[in-house]
């Protein structure tokens, strides 16, 4: 969804918690994660705006209803977001600020809400086209596998972080000896 993995991990954790009660599977999981993500990026939303939202939404949800100040940022930040949860509830944006207020917004609508408008969301995404900062996230996450999967063959990051450890003592000892007797 041209998002960071780590994003994506900690919006997945946090929908995990949050549903826990609901007995989300797994894979009903990664689909409301990955249609979180998607309409997110649709709305248009700044990476840290994004964020931001999606941290709201996460505590939200993990208190058992969305409303107040979690409600109002949803609805400022992520309009997508807000309209699905609507569409899914039958009422308009401006109403769910209400029925919000009147603690009516449960993690089980919210999770419904992404579970049956996902498909929609995913021809709507299909049809953008990236910005610059989301082909460096997937070239980031491109990135990231390869180097994860080189380190589980070659080990590198364990000789890495060794010289490393090496270079700090080094460094401590110049510290202390002020370079004499180094040189």
């Amino acid at each position: 969804t041209r998002t960071s993995f780590e994003a994506t991990s900690e919006l997945y954790a946090r929908i995990a918690l949050s549903s826990k009660e609901l007995g989300a599977s797994h894979k009903q999981l990664l689909v409301v994660t990955k249609a979180l993500n998607q309409a997110t990026i649709l709305s248009g939303a700044s990476t840290q705006e994004a964020n931001n939202a999606l941290i709201q939404l996460s505590q939200g949800l993990a208190s058992g209803t969305l409303r107040g100040d979690e409600l109002r940022s949803v609805l400022e930040q992520l309009p997508l977001v807000a309209d699905t949860i609507a569409k899914h509830m039958g009422i308009t944006r401006g109403e769910l600020r209400k029925v919000g207020a009147d603690g009516k917004i449960s993690a089980e609508i919210v999770l419904n809400a992404f579970l049956k408008a996902s498909q929609t969301l995913d021809a709507q995404f299909s049809k953008t086209l990236p910005s610059i900062s989301q082909a460096f996230q997937t070239l980031t996450n491109a990135l990231g596998k390869f180097i994860n999967r080189v380190n589980k063959t070659t080990h590198a990051s364990k000789l890495l972080a060794k010289s490393l450890i090496r270079i700090g003592k080094i460094l401590e000892f110049l510290a202390k000896t002020g370079s004499r007797g180094f040189f």
